[in-house]
């Protein structure tokens, strides 16, 4: 592993802990009513954001003939399209406070600014400059815990730390973009790029409502504060993701340019499952007699009656983090229709088990419906890798 790889993977662990870490400052330092606002206004933007990405930051990654001032103004215009319609949905289907309903747009910027700046990290890992993206993960790490922790202390308003945190991303973007906007752009060029990008936009949109739709349910038979309650619980699985995204970005251009090499595919593909088995064995060893110390140690002693539930969102990451992986088989092909119908499935067994489970178990059902969503999506795209390793193309 060399120092520039190291750099980005340390950057992406810390900024993945530091959601931990929010998470529990507002536990500790907020209320209940701010976390599950805080978490549910990620919940409704993720997927958005993720639908209107269109998958550039992979293109960007396997295609070489794409100009960045495109992908940046499509980027830019894509976003202010998505919190129009974020801006309508919290309008319309949520009675909130005004300083509820404030800190759901601030989050929803904070997140839309971070979608930006994506398209810089998407050309620094074409590059393989992996260690500035550490740079840059590490001082918005930083950012976001400093501004977090003065503005509750002083202030005790999160909506002010999640807003400073936006404008100082959001003047990042425009420093390092600044002669890619407001430029005019080929329009017919653009269509054609949301067109392919379109099956991974869809499946990166399903891909988070595989998190999201147990949340929607939450909120729906349940209270606000059970959402924050679940949602970080799923904590968890966030910053392992940030990790295990962080070695696909890093892998990704490695097996594009192997694709031809069997045998090299083969290897990849072992280490993953070894991987899988190692860290499902690990887990059975250390953390079934620990979980209540654990459970103490990462939130609070209200946590601890939620064994079982930690226990289903940390044996589901681990498949996901799997399913993470076996996506660099399936997008060196650029068979992104692929994942599109996986997730189809998944999303649809996750709505049936969540509004099936969720009104009887609350935050347990949902727990169960992120486990069963992990299962499924691991298995369904080992088989697809497995195949595609092959045949070489399917």
């Amino acid at each position: 592993m060399n120092k520039s790889f190291a750099c980005y993977l340390l950057g992406n662990i810390l900024f993945g802990v530091s959601q931990w870490l929010i998470i529990l400052l507002i536990i500790k330092l907020g209320t209940s009513i701010e976390l599950g606002v805080y978490t549910y206004g990620i919940a409704v933007i993720a997927p958005l954001i993720l639908f209107m990405s269109f998958g550039f930051n992979t293109l960007i990654v396997t295609d070489n003939y794409l100009e960045k001032q495109i992908m940046v103004m499509l980027r830019c215009y894509c976003l202010v399209v998505t919190l129009l319609f974020y801006s309508a949905i919290v309008t319309f289907f949520t009675n909130l406070t005004h300083t509820s309903f404030l800190l759901l747009i601030v989050v929803a910027v904070s997140k839309l600014a971070e979608a930006a700046l994506d398209i810089n990290f998407a050309y620094l890992i074409k590059l393989q400059k992996y260690g500035e993206i550490g740079l840059y993960k590490i001082s918005m790490t930083c950012i976001q815990l400093i501004l977090l922790i003065i503005c509750y202390v002083y202030f005790h308003s999160l909506t002010m730390a999640v807003f400073l945190y936006s404008v100082i991303i959001l003047i990042m973007f425009i420093r390092l973009n600044i002669k890619h906007l407001f430029r005019a752009i080929s329009w017919s060029v653009s269509l054609k790029l949301l067109k392919l990008g379109l099956p991974l936009s869809i499946t990166l949109a399903l891909s988070s409502l595989n998190t999201n739709i147990p949340k929607y349910i939450l909120e729906s038979v349940s209270t606000i504060e059970n959402v924050g309650i679940f949602s970080s619980l799923l904590v968890i699985y966030s910053a392992g993701n940030t990790l295990f995204f962080s070695i696909y970005n890093y892998f990704l251009p490695k097996v594009v340019e192997k694709k031809s090499d069997t045998s090299y595919l083969w290897k990849v593909l072992l280490k993953i499952l070894g991987l899988l088995f190692t860290t499902q064995l690990i887990l059975i060893l250390v953390g079934t007699n620990n979980l209540s110390v654990i459970l103490q140690t990462l939130f609070t002693s209200s946590y601890v009656h939620l064994q079982k539930e930690f226990m289903n969102v940390i044996v589901g990451s681990i498949f996901v983090y799997a399913s993470i992986l076996f996506d660099l088989f399936i997008n060196a092909y650029q068979k992104y229709i692929y994942n599109t119908f996986i997730q189809l499935l998944s999303v649809g067994l996750v709505a049936i088990t969540s509004i099936v489970l969720i009104p009887y178990f609350e935050i347990y059902g949902a727990t169960l419906a992120f486990l069963i969503f992990g299962i499924t999506v691991s298995i369904t795209k080992l088989i697809i890798s497995i195949m595609i390793i092959q045949r070489g193309n399917i």
